[in-house]
C-alpha cells in the first residue's frame, strides 16, 4: 500500500569548490577531460579551424585513447594546441581559474564534475544543449546543439569578441557553483526527509482511524 504521494524532486550532485584564486585570467580556451570520442575535443578541434586567434591560446588538458588522433588533427588544421595531459588538484584548479572560456561539447554525459570544475573557476563556459549539461550550467554558459560545428564556432567567436559577456558568464559562474555545495544539497536531502515523515505519519494516521 502506497503511504505517500509526492511529487519528484531532483537534488544534485554535491560539490565542494575550492576558495577563489585571484589570478590573473589569460585569453586561453580550455578543454578539460578524458579524451573520447564523445566527450567532444575533436569538435572543439573543428570550430577552431581557420579561425584568428589574435593572442588566444588552446589549451587541451587530459589524456586518453584520443590523445594522437586529436594531436594529429589539430597538426593538420594550424592549430596550435598546449596539450596538458592528465592534471589534477592544485595545478587544474590554477587552470580554470586563469582561462578565459571553458568548452566542453560533449555528446552525452549525466553529470559532468568538469563543468562543475569549470563554474568554480569562474571561467565563461561553452557546453551542449543535451542530457547533463544543462541541468550543471544553467543560465552560466552558452549552449549549442552537440555536433553542431558552425553553432560552436559562433559561440566561440562571439565570446572571443565580447570582454562584457565573459564578465557576466564568470560572475554567473561562481554564483551558480554554490548550489551544489554540501551545505546545501544536504540541507535540500533533510527538508525533503522531513517532509517525507510528516506526509507518512498523516496518511498511517489517517488510515488508523
Amino acid at each position: 500500500q502506497r503511504v505517500c504521494d509526492l511529487p519528484i524532486e531532483i537534488i544534485p550532485y554535491g560539490f565542494d569548490p575550492p576558495p577563489p584564486r585571484q589570478i590573473e585570467r589569460k585569453r586561453r580556451i580550455l578543454f578539460a577531460s578524458r579524451l573520447f570520442p564523445r566527450k567532444g575535443a575533436q569538435y572543439l578541434l573543428e570550430a577552431l579551424a581557420g579561425v584568428p586567434l589574435d593572442g588566444w591560446e588552446i589549451t587541451i588538458a587530459g589524456d586518453g585513447p584520443m590523445l594522437e588522433q586529436l594531436q594529429a588533427q589539430a597538426h593538420h588544421l594550424g592549430i596550435p594546441v598546449d596539450w596538458r595531459g592528465f592534471i589534477k588538484g592544485a595545478p587544474l584548479e590554477e587552470l580554470y581559474a586563469s582561462s578565459a572560456i571553458f568548452v566542453f561539447p560533449s555528446t552525452n554525459d549525466n553529470f559532468p564534475v568538469v563543468l562543475l570544475e569549470a563554474l568554480a573557476g569562474g571561467c565563461a563556459i561553452i557546453t551542449t544543449n543535451v542530457s547533463g549539461m544543462p541541468e550543471v550550467v544553467g543560465d552560466a554558459g552558452v549552449l549549442v546543439p552537440p555536433r553542431d560545428v558552425p553553432a560552436l564556432r559562433a559561440a566561440l567567436l562571439r565570446l572571443m569578441h565580447d570582454d562584457s559577456l565573459r564578465t557576466d558568464l564568470s560572475a554567473r559562474a561562481r554564483h551558480r557553483i554554490t548550489r551544489f555545495a554540501w551545505e546545501d544539497v544536504t540541507r535540500q536531502y533533510l527538508e525533503l526527509y522531513q517532509r517525507l515523515a510528516a506526509k507518512t505519519h498523516r496518511t498511517v494516521e489517517g488510515t488508523n482511524r
